[in-house]
This record gives structure tokens, C-alpha cells and sequence, in this order.
């Protein structure tokens, strides 16, 4: 037997106004069912369950009936201070002013006959329309609605993406922010493929991600009608026979309820999620309101009376051409800009050694001349060889560590570019060796004479 409940819930479903004559809804903020008449201009209420009384008479401005599809369908939007009407297919949005009793039109569309069936959805407080289908092709065209200027924007979309995108195969989840899109192929271009592709989008990022690909005949092969697929809130619901199976794309599993309520998910009746409940909006004929009925259940029952019976998909690996194009050049320019500083920081390194290396002579030279200027093999002592230096006027401590220094560093160059080890002999004073003498080595001395020379 039925649960009868009362529920609040984020408001997204599809309608048909029979006859044309009126737009009955869910209305969100009573959370009961309510109806706006086109002819009479009356807003009905129901105050309960089935118990409908007349609310008001609205003020319609700026409305175009005969503008509308025939037979058309449209989506409800609930925000604070009104409700914002979606007409597949055309553009059109109306909007309720409840405190105002106003019924108005507030886009400017002119185009319209490309987005039947288009993925309608609200993030955010602005209104998407992804996809739909028209003049015999469905296509994946995204916009957003302006109302500022009342109109319809288009999105620039990532390429890698579905080719189409329909409401019944695709929907948008607000607690991760993301859409999930079964790519039906376009009968009109490919009737013979067995396989969709399942996507995700991040809307943040606006990259489709390629989960993976559902082997349609496997399905049918299990008696799964496809035509029965429709998207609630986390969930692909199709139908198995007399049984409903839920599809989590996110998980990628199937699973058959094989509970008591399985009309609770007849394709006839509109689907909702709150929370952690699943609900079920039962009418048996529009012109029978004593005939509504509201069913629940929790998705934790739900699960517990199914089995898993397969995956959903089969995952895939994505090779995209274009992006590791991309990826090339970034790193062939990585390369080639951090070669080209290799060599710009040898070239500046080789240069500023010659350039040491000549400044270094031209202190070296006047010190070395001077050594030469005295007979091969003369030795001297360190005050004398400091002179030469022109370190004569520093203190004694500083005298020691320049002259270590220039000697070392003197030494070491001709060593590594002429082979000579050492040019300037360091030894022991044979008459005290107390002190060090200097002198030149005779292969050094015949070296400096030679520069000097030049």
C-alpha cells in the first residue's frame, strides 16, 4: 500500500500542458501541485493533497500563446520571490510572481526549433540548456539565460566532449556539480552503433571526461528498454520488464529493484529525489485531481531490495591527439628555451673566464716581470716577494693570506694551461729554517721571459 507524504524538495521536472490550456506543476514552495490557466487566468491551488481551491487571478503580461509549441513541454524553476517556466524547444520563459499575482514573459528569443528534449537545469541561480533536438539531428550546443538582456547566450564548449546531449540521457548533479551525459548516437547519421559513451563534466572546469562506453545491445540483450532511460538525481533509471533498474554512473554498477514498489517507478509517473528519499508524483488523469498521489521511499530500501547485476560501462582510456600535440610543443619549447639558457650560461661563463683570466694577467704581470728581472734561480724571502706584490703597505696577517693566495691562484693557472708545476718554488730557507724563500722554477722563468718577450 502506498505511503501518502508531504515533502520539500529542489524542484527540476519535465511537464506536458494538455490541450494547451493550462501549465500544471509541483509548486516548490507549498510543495503541493498547483495550475495556472491560459484561458481564464485563475492559479489553482491544491491546499492539500488532491483539495484544490482558486488562489487568484493572474495579470499575463507580454505573452504570445500562439507563440507556444504544439503540444509543448516545459520545466520549473523555483527562487525566492518567483517561478521561472521553461518552454522546450522555443526559448520562451515565463515567470510567476506570486506576491505580485503577475504571469509574465521575460526572454526575447526569436530563434527557436533546435532544442527539443535539451538538458535544462539550474546551477547556481542561472539557467543552462545543453543539447536537444531539431530539423532531424541532435546536437550539443550549450547557452545560458541572460535576464539581463533576455536572452539566450552560447557557451564555448570543449570539443572532446558528446556529440549530443537530450534530457532523458543526461543530467546534472548539483552535490558534486557535475553533468553526466549518455552520448546517443544520431540515428539519422549512425543507426548501426551498439555502444554509447558515457561523460562527465566538472562544470567548473567545462573538460568533458570520457568514463567510459555502454554496450547498448548487452542491454537489450537483458531485456533493458532504452527508450525507458530518464535521469534522476544521481541515478539512470531504465525499465527490465515489469522491474526498474538503476544505473550509477558514478559508481558504474547496475542494479535490479526486486521490491514491492516497482509502479513506484512507472515511466508514466515523475520521479524526485530529496536528500536521502526518493519520491513519486502518481497522476492517473489529468482531469481527475482527486487522483494524485505521492509515494516515498528511501534509496538505502531501495538498493537493499535490488542486485547488483553488472556494470554500467566499460572503461576506456581516452587518446586525445590534439592534447598531446599540445603537451609536445610545451615540452619541445620547455627544451628549447632551457637549452638555449644552458648555452647562453656557458657562452657567459666561458667569457667571463677569459675575461678573469685576462684581468688576472694584467695584475700577474707586473709581479712576474719583476721576478725575472733577476737571475735565474734567484731566491727570495717573503718581505721581498710581498713587495713585488704591492702588498708592502697592508698589516703582516694580510700580507700572509694575499700572498697565499695570488701564489696559489698563480701556480694553479699555469698548471692547468701551460703545464708548469710549479711556476713559483716555496721552500725552506737553508740557513734558518725558520723562514720560507721564493724563486721561480727554471722552466717558469724561461715561460715569463718568453711572454715578455712577445
Amino acid at each position: 500500500m502506498s505511503r501518502f507524504v508531504i515533502f520539500t524538495f529542489f524542484f527540476f521536472v519535465s511537464s506536458f500542458a494538455h490541450a494547451q490550456e493550462s501549465l500544471e506543476f509541483v509548486n516548490p514552495n507549498t510543495h503541493l501541485s498547483a495550475r495556472i490557466d491560459l484561458k481564464s487566468h485563475e492559479y489553482w491551488v491544491e491546499e492539500s493533497l488532491n483539495r484544490w481551491v482558486l488562489k487568484s487571478t493572474l495579470k499575463f503580461e507580454g505573452l504570445a500563446l500562439h507563440e507556444l509549441p504544439k503540444p509543448f513541454r516545459f520545466k520549473v524553476f523555483t527562487y525566492p520571490s518567483k517561478l521561472l517556466f521553461v518552454i522546450e524547444g522555443s526559448g520562451q520563459i515565463y515567470a510567476l510572481q506570486l506576491r505580485k499575482n503577475l504571469f509574465e514573459r521575460i526572454d526575447k528569443t526569436y530563434f527557436r526549433g533546435y532544442n527539443f528534449g535539451a538538458l535544462i537545469f539550474s546551477r547556481r541561480d542561472t539557467i543552462f540548456s545543453f543539447g536537444g533536438s531539431g530539423f532531424w539531428h541532435i546536437n550539443n550546443v550549450q547557452t545560458f539565460f541572460d535576464p539581463n538582456l533576455g536572452e539566450w547566450e552560447r557557451i564555448k564548449h570543449d570539443s572532446n566532449g558528446p556529440k549530443g546531449i537530450l534530457s532523458n540521457f543526461s543530467g546534472y548533479l548539483a552535490s558534486n556539480d557535475q553533468l553526466y551525459v549518455l552520448d546517443r548516437p544520431d540515428s539519422y547519421l549512425d543507426s548501426s552503433s551498439n555502444t554509447w559513451d558515457i561523460y562527465k563534466n566538472p562544470l567548473g572546469s567545462k573538460k568533458w571526461e570520457l568514463l567510459g562506453r555502454m554496450d547498448t545491445q548487452r542491454l537489450l540483450n537483458s531485456n533493458i528498454s532504452l527508450e525507458s532511460i530518464r535521469w534522476v538525481s544521481g541515478y539512470f533509471i531504465a525499465s527490465k520488464g515489469s522491474n526498474p533498474v538503476l544505473m550509477d554512473p558514478f559508481l558504474n554498477k547496475m542494479y535490479l529493484y526486486k521490491g514491492p514498489k516497482s509502479s513506484f517507478f512507472n515511466p508514466g509517473f515523475q520521479l524526485f529525489r530529496q536528500g536521502d528519499w526518493l519520491y513519486s508524483y502518481q497522476k492517473n488523469a489529468f482531469n481527475k485531481a482527486n487522483e494524485n498521489r505521492l509515494d516515498s521511499l528511501l534509496i538505502k530500501d531501495v538498493l537493499m531490495d535490488s542486485s547488483e547485476i553488472d556494470s554500467m560501462y566499460q572503461r576506456v582510456t581516452m587518446f586525445n591527439q590534439t592534447l598531446l600535440l599540445q603537451y609536445l610543443f610545451i615540452g619541445l619549447f620547455a627544451f628549447s628555451v632551457l637549452l638555449n639558457l644552458l648555452l647562453l650560461v656557458r657562452y657567459y661563463k666561458k667569457n667571463s673566464n677569459n675575461q678573469k683570466e685576462n684581468l688576472d694577467w694584467i695584475i700577474w704581470q707586473s709581479f712576474l716581470f719583476k721576478l725575472i728581472n733577476y737571475q735565474k734561480g734567484t731566491q727570495f724571502s717573503a718581505v721581498e716577494i710581498t713587495e713585488m706584490m704591492g702588498y708592502g703597505h697592508r698589516s703582516h696577517e694580510s700580507q700572509r693570506q694575499l700572498r697565499s693566495k695570488l701564489l696559489l691562484a698563480i701556480n694553479h693557472h699555469f698548471k692547468s694551461f701551460h703545464s708548469i708545476d710549479p711556476l713559483i718554488i716555496r721552500s725552506l730557507e737553508k740557513n734558518d729554517n725558520r723562514y720560507y724563500v721564493y724563486q721561480l722554477s727554471d722552466e717558469g722563468f724561461d715561460c715569463i721571459t718568453t711572454f715578455k718577450n712577445k
